[in-house]
């Protein structure tokens, strides 16, 4: 009974990891389609950064399944590194910065300090 269970239990895993992935995936396209619109996008592509890092909220996965979940966000948040490294940095902060962790100020702020608008 309790095999039938632990089968179940990793069932529901499964299932609560491929949503949030899926989520990730698409709030990533989304994201990398706003950078290519160039300055103006920079708030809507921070709002589906935003989206994506909320995947992160989850406490029912598994540590296993949560760091999978992580790793597939931080891998697409390099993409926004990128973006803010070649495009928003040089004009928003001319001098040479840490450009990741101004995206993580960045991000923190618009996720923690201003979330009414989503």
């Amino acid at each position: 009974m309790a095999a039938m269970q632990g089968k179940g239990e990793d069932r529901e895993q499964q299932i609560m990891l491929a949503t949030a992935l899926k989520v990730v995936r698409d709030q990533s396209l989304l994201m990398q389609r706003a950078m290519d619109g160039g300055d103006a996008n920079l708030k809507i592509t921070l709002d589906y950064a935003t989206e994506m890092l909320r995947e992160l909220r989850s406490n029912t996965l598994t540590p296993k399944n949560y760091y999978e979940l992580y790793m597939s966000i931080l891998d697409q948040m390099r993409y926004l590194e990128e973006y803010f490294r070649l495009v928003v940095c040089p004009v928003l902060c001319p001098r040479r910065v840490n450009v990741t962790h101004f995206i993580i100020c960045i991000t923190l702020l618009h996720v923690f300090i201003f979330p009414w608008h989503v």
